[in-house]
């Protein structure tokens, strides 16, 4: 498994921890998650929205259990372009939190 390991694999690896992990973060406090998303505070309290960021949660640590799947396996043209993809991801993201009013 790790006969391959190259230094070039470390940044994938991060990224489908980060997503792994941190996407549990909402299942044990929805509020300080959207806050550390950096949504205010008056959307962070909001029950609707901390259901949202859940169910958006669950499917964003799917996605880095596919990233260590795929790299597991060794497909690595996999990896690379769901991380393309999640650069999509992290464009909306952005945006999204620069129109928030707050």
């Amino acid at each position: 498994m790790f006969a391959d390991f190259a230094l070039r694999h470390i940044p994938p690896l991060l990224v489908a921890t980060a997503l792994t992990f941190g996407g549990l973060m909402p299942f044990f406090n929805a509020e300080y998650a959207i806050l550390e998303f950096g949504l205010p505070k008056r959307i962070a309290v909001s029950k609707p929205a901390q259901s949202v960021m859940i169910v958006s949660s669950a499917r964003i640590t799917a996605i880095g259990i596919a990233l260590f799947t795929f790299y597991l396996q060794g497909h690595l043209e996999a990896v690379d372009t769901i991380l393309l993809i999640l650069g999509y991801v992290g464009l909306v993201d952005g945006l999204e939190n620069i129109n928030v009013e707050q």
